[in-house]
């Protein structure tokens, strides 16, 4: 019968969807489209390669194309271009024949295209030595500015830029992923509950959905000639040869091949599946069209394959949420209907799928305190993951309980054990393994358990109940190797309980109530004794390498020990290791088991023993230190735990600025040894959808500040960033840490401390929260006033940033009418600030010592440029100006002070300026001479604002180096105007489109009734449209600008608009911009648009005219001379006098008046590239007056603005939209006015086109 690919095509949907359905709850998203469903991209890539079709062919496009991208910045700093663009074009011209090639199983098409990338590879490498080359014949890096060596890095970063996408390729190139083009044989490993089922039937299905052919099994469903059921499933009765031919013509189009999923091969039936999958592996040799994919749970692979064809197959294995752990945990919480946990969930156990899953089945039949109580459990505890472990088998096994007639909750007492029985090895599972000191049952003993407990069950019922307990998960199956007498090597099938950081648990507490004899001190010390049971699982089992013989039992019962022992030992000995033989009191061996164990500890198993022991090991090496600390912030995150966040802020804050640099500073620094603080900072980013309470924000706060003094700017903007975040919800706590945290001896810290509560302040003041709020920040302001600028202020300080927060949040409070401090405040709080001491001990006389003990820190870009800003009348790289050398010698001493020394900070930065030299500002690592420079430069820019000594146009402003905004403005939803047509009706051609002049009605958006719900009538102050024809080869942009304009002058500008063709960009002006303005300061504090501002407070109207213009003047004469005297660099003039004199005539011209308009909007003009937190600016907001006269208020952390009074008018600001909300009365700037944007057509068009 001929081949039917559309039958085929039909029967393979039905079979692939049965199969989805038959895999229940392993795969939600089959049984619930909506349920929680995170892609793991590396496998899914793999998959695509086994197929070998348009998604692989993609992907080597996006190489190609990544490559374009980073090529078009290195191309002009190459010696051979040419060469390396043919090589380029020549492996994109290989792509299609390489593809059929690898379909064809042809795997020197891959290595060609590993020869390709290498001769890339070697052309690159060749412009790089050019460049390296260069660079040696510039003099030494003493660290000081160099054009001529910076544009040689440039050239080199570029080159490198494009050599990294070649590596990464060729990286590729050589991995199993890659392989699989050609040899389409993948086995997928993963530790049970990692998500394998999830990811093939996820996979499956988006193949269905893109008509891609596709078989997918699940081993436990076929039994017997398991081939010959599955073909027979596959249409009409034909041989397995037959079928697999088939397959194989429907695996030959575009889409790629027939892939063939064996998905938990481990499940099925061992034997049948053994000599299936070798059968498999001869028909898909046989077939270059079909690629076979097949799941096995590790350790089983070696049991469910045969050792000859296991090593046919290309292995890849299967991790859970690694990397992307809280996305999922948000997905999961989200979909099962539960509040995110309030205590970030840190252990790398909660990545696996399954874990979350039983976490939120387990927690989603609790409400209210009980559920509050269950997440604080999991959170805090072993006992707390136990309840999950129990909630789940109790769940899974009821209707197991029902079908072989057990009581309730059987199931659960078979594995955790029934103490009605006097010998163990058979009251259940976990006290079987714990008396044969073995983390396994043998099938004979699960066997005896089973008939011990239910002995009306028959030898066949018996097998049946462990099989269903086995395959839903309530044991595992486990594979084991020993030595036959024969010297060979075997495996045999074991069980185990399911979790085993959590059954450890279970055994362990049957081990020390079987074992341990709690009666007196020494008898506790005796039952570990060395031929004690409990004395085998600590026995060391390499005296170099210092492991115990049972490390998961050690941690169990490490961590389990002080809790059992309770008040029979003195608190200083209740830590299990002074209760272990000495030869067993190894601290290389206790180390492992005793820090993993740390998270699980119940808070009560932490004592004066615990405390020793974590004092021996901070004292050792700096790995032991930073493993140490970064279990201890793990369990800083719990409330009420002896280990809170404040003990290890107290614990840091004892440290000199540049010893905790060197240690801490350096955890931050460095990820691999900080998984806790950056799993928390992952974390962090959702922290605006968490409900806490007090308590947990109180050692968050603090742990969040902790990582302040890092100098990893992006890691230090999203704690900033985080503060505010939970500032918003509790102010009280962060409040109180910012006056706290004012004598930590590291100003990165309290500056930031301050910014976020200054955020936190901008978002609150005027919120719905107002109210309960204020009082507050009131009480926040007077302990501001007294520890910072009062008389006799403990913590006044000239630094800029920090003064600005407070100044800013002492402001907002008297301007809320929440604070009332003393008339002589005024004084206290504006300059000179009379009650601040310098913090500079040099007297601006340079210092050699001080010099050479910074050595470098100060580099040329931030001594000329970044400290130059703070001197007068001072020219680039005049380093002999006497105020200039008198603040640098000041801004150096202060570093010294500070305690930075060059010896002891040369390596870390080093290695910093190797990584990070030329990166992004927002992802910038600054070195630590960098930190210490720009901490003595903020203090300088205090003291010399304080004492007016900065330029002229710096006075009183915010300095351009401030960071983060702390107010983390928001985009608003989107919103989709009602766009009128903008092309018009199609015309000729292109050039008669342009030259006739369309212009579109605007009419629609001028005035719109409401945006995103909220009621207007709206009027268009400003905006910006722009469009594009791509079937005409089109494009338009048009500006939308509304002003307000008296009524006697509206006709003469409507005719001086409409008088040229094109009005340009400024012929009707803009507002003003503003970069260092904070997005919830406007209306808060009068500190922007400095030039409208009047003495009382005030703002004028931002005014302008509009078609003014410059013409000569002949009345005047024809011209006028101008003289130039060109200077050097330090400001002298050149040597030869009539060089350095340019004389010209220029002629002489009169201003023509235009019309006044007033303008209602200002530029935003945050820049983002100061933190990558900052991801919104560039929009517009009310003018100043406008802010003023209507009352606007900004709500929090986002662009809406609403008024006080809600009688008057409102604006929204919307992207690069601003509307303005019609009122009963129209403002009247300097007599009656119309907002020209208001007009019908045709009427006013007060827009500016420009067509390409």
């Amino acid at each position: 019968m001929p081949f039917d690919p559309t039958s085929l095509s039909a029967v393979l949907v039905s079979l692939c969807r049965d199969q989805i359905r038959q895999a229940g709850q392993r795969y939600t998203p089959g049984i619930d489209p909506n349920a929680p469903n995170l892609r793991i991209a590396a496998l899914s890539i793999a998959i695509d390669n086994v197929a070998c079709g348009d998604a692989a062919r993609v992907r080597f496009q996006s190489v190609l194309d990544e490559f374009a991208e980073a090529w078009n910045r290195a191309k002009h700093h190459s010696q051979r271009p040419a060469e390396i663009e043919q090589l380029v074009d020549a492996a994109g011209a290989s792509l299609p024949a390489m593809m059929d090639r690898l379909r064809s199983r042809d795997a020197t098409a891959g290595d060609e295209w590993a020869d390709r990338l290498s001769e890339i590879d070697a052309s690159l490498m060749q412009d790089v030595a050019h460049w390296q080359a260069e660079e040696t014949k510039l003099a030494p890096d003493d660290g000081s500015y160099s054009s001529a060596r910076n544009t040689v890095r440039a050239n080199l970063d570029a080159i490198g830029r494009c050599l990294r996408v070649v590596r990464d390729e060729a990286e590729y190139a050589g991995s199993p992923s890659f392989k699989l083009l050609s040899d389409p044989l993948l086995l997928i490993g993963g530790e049970w509950g990692t998500g394998k089922t999830h990811l093939l039937c996820d996979v499956t299905s988006e193949r269905l959905a893109r008509e891609a052919p596709t078989v997918l099994v699940l081993a436990k469903n076929f039994e017997g000639e398991v081939l010959a059921d599955i073909c027979a499933r596959l249409g009409e009765a034909t041989s397995v040869e037959d079928k697999f031919a088939e397959l194989e013509g429907a695996g030959q189009g575009a889409r790629g091949r027939t892939v063939f999923v064996v998905d938990g091969v481990n499940e099925g039936r061992r034997r049948e599946w053994r000599q299936a999958i070798s059968t498999l592996l001869s028909l898909v040799a046989d077939h270059p069209n079909i690629g076979l994919v097949v799941t096995c749970r590790t350790p089983f692979e070696a049991v469910a394959i045969e050792k000859s064809d296991l090593e046919k197959f290309h292995r890849l294995q299967h991790y859970g949420f690694d990397d992307q752990e809280f996305d999922a945990q948000a997905a999961f919480f989200q979909y099962y209907q539960l509040p995110l946990p309030e205590v970030p969930l840190l252990d790398r156990e909660f990545s696996r799928p399954l874990t979350l899953k039983l976490i939120c089945q387990s927690l989603q039949s609790l409400s209210g305190k009980k559920l509050a109580k269950g997440f604080a459990g999991i959170a805090s505890g072993q006992r707390g993951m136990t309840f999950v472990l129990e909630s789940f088998v109790n769940r899974v096994g009821q209707p197991i309980e029902h079908e072989f007639g057990l009581q309730d909750k059987g199931c659960w007492i078979l594995l955790k054990g029934d103490d009605q029985f006097a010998d163990k090895r058979i009251a259940g599972f976990a006290p079987c393994m714990a008396a044969n000191l073995r983390g396994y049952v043998l099938p004979s003993e699960a066997d005896r358990i089973v008939a011990a407990s239910l002995p009306s069950l028959r030898p066949a019922q018996r097998r049946q109940l462990l099989e269903a307990m086995r395959t839903n998960g309530l044991i595992e199956e486990d594979a084991i190797w020993y030595s036959t007498r024969s010297g060979q090597h075997k495996s045999r099938v074991v069980y185990r309980l399911p979790y085993q950081r959590f059954s450890d648990h279970l055994i362990a507490r049957h081990l020390l109530k079987a074992y341990l004899d709690p009666s007196s001190p020494a008898a506790i010390k005796g039952s570990f004794a060395a031929t004690s049971p409990l004395a085998k699982v600590f026995r060391l089992t390499d005296r170099n390498f210092g492991h115990y013989a049972e490390p998961g039992w050690a941690q169990a019962l490490i961590t389990e020990f002080p809790e059992r022992v309770g008040q029979r030992l003195p608190t200083r000995q209740r830590e299990l290791f002074f209760s272990l033989p000495r030869e067993a009191q190894d601290l290389n061996a206790y180390f492992e088991p005793f820090i993993d164990g740390l998270f699980w500890r119940s808070p009560t198993a932490f004592t004066e023993g615990t405390r020793k022991v974590i004092n021996q090991y901070l004292g050792a090496s700096s790995r032991a230190w930073e493993r140490v600390v970064d279990a201890l912030a793990a369990v800083a995150t719990k409330p009420n735990h002896p280990y809170h966040a404040k003990q290890l802020y107290k614990f840091l804050s004892r440290y000199p600025m540049a010893d905790r640099d060197l240690c801490w500073s350096e955890y931050l620094r460095r990820r691999y040894a900080s998984p806790t603080i950056h799993r928390l900072l992952t974390w962090a980013e959702k922290l605006d959808t968490v409900n806490m309470t007090r308590a947990v924000a109180a050692e968050l706060v603090v742990l969040f500040s902790l990582v302040l003094p890092t100098v990893v700017r992006s890691d230090r903007d999203l704690a900033t960033k985080a503060l505010v975040l939970i500032g918003e919800q509790h102010p009280d706590v962060l409040f109180s840490h910012a006056v706290a945290c004012l004598d930590f001896n590291d100003p990165y810290l309290p500056e930031r401390v301050l910014a976020a509560a200054y955020g936190t302040a901008l978002s609150l003041v005027d919120s719905k929260k107002a109210a309960s709020f204020r009082p507050l920040l009131g009480e926040l302001a007077q302990k501001l006033y007294l520890q910072m600028f009062a008389p006799r202020a403990r913590h006044a300080t000239h630094h800029t940033l920090m003064r600005d927060y407070a100044l800013g949040i002492i402001e907002v409070a008297q301007r809320a009418g929440c604070v009332k401090l003393p008339k002589t405040s005024v004084r206290s709080l504006s300059r000179p600030f009379p009650n601040t001491p310098s913090p500079f001990t040099s007297d601006g006389t340079p210092d050699d010592a001080v010099k050479d003990a910074i050595g470098h820190a100060i580099q040329m870009d931030f001594g000329n440029y970044t400290i130059g800003r703070l001197i007068p009348n001072r020219a680039n790289y005049d380093e002999t100006k006497p105020d200039y050398v008198r603040v640098r010698a000041k801004i150096e001493r202060r570093m010294f002070d500070l305690g930075y020394r060059d010896e002891q900070f040369k390596h870390v930065e080093s290695e910093i300026g190797r990584n990070s030299w030329n990166a992004r500002n927002e992802h910038k690592v600054d070195r630590y001479g960098k930190k210490y420079s720009w901490i003595a430069y903020f203090e300088m820019w205090g003291e010399r604002d304080a004492n007016r000594k900065l330029p002229d146009w710096r006075q009183g402003s915010r300095t351009a180096d401030c960071g983060a905004d702390p107010t983390f403005p928001k985009a608003p939803p989107d919103w989709t105007p009602p766009l009128p047509d903008l092309f018009g009706p199609p015309a000729a051609t292109t050039e008669d489109w342009v030259a006739g002049g369309f212009t579109p009605n605007w009419h629609s958006l001028l005035v719109v009734p409401e945006i995103n719900g909220h009621r207007g009538e709206w009027v268009l102050v400003e905006g910006f449209v722009q469009g594009a024809d791509s079937s005409h080869d089109r494009e338009l942009f048009a500006f939308l600008r509304g002003v307000f304009v008296a009524k006697k002058d509206v006709d003469t500008l409507r005719s001086k608009f409409l008088s040229i063709d094109y009005p340009g960009n400024q012929k009707i002006p803009e507002g003003a911009d503003e970069h260092y303005l904070f997005a919830g300061e406007p209306s808060h504090r009068h500190n922007f648009a400095r030039h409208l501002l009047k003495r009382n407070d005030q703002y004028r109207r931002q005014t302008a005219e509009a078609f003014d213009e410059y013409e000569r003047d002949y009345s005047a004469g024809e011209k006028r001379s101008l003289t130039i005297k060109i200077a050097s660099m330090s400001g002298a003039t050149t040597g030869d006098e009539e060089a350095s004199v340019i004389e010209f005539d220029v002629p002489t011209t009169r201003h023509v008046p235009g019309v006044r308009l007033e303008l209602p909007s200002i530029q935003f003009g945050w820049e983002s590239y100061h933190s990558a937190q900052n991801t919104f600016s560039g929009f517009d907001i009310p003018s100043p007056s406008l802010i003023q006269r209507l009352g606007l208020l900004p709500q929090p952390r986002n662009r809406l603005l609403r008024c006080k009074r809600p009688s008057r008018n409102a604006l929204q600001t919307s992207r690069r939209r601003l509307f303005w909300r019609q009122a009963q009365a129209a403002l009247r700037p300097g007599g009656p006015a119309s907002p020209v944007s208001e007009g019908n057509p045709p009427g006013p068009r007060l827009v500016q086109l420009g067509r390409t």
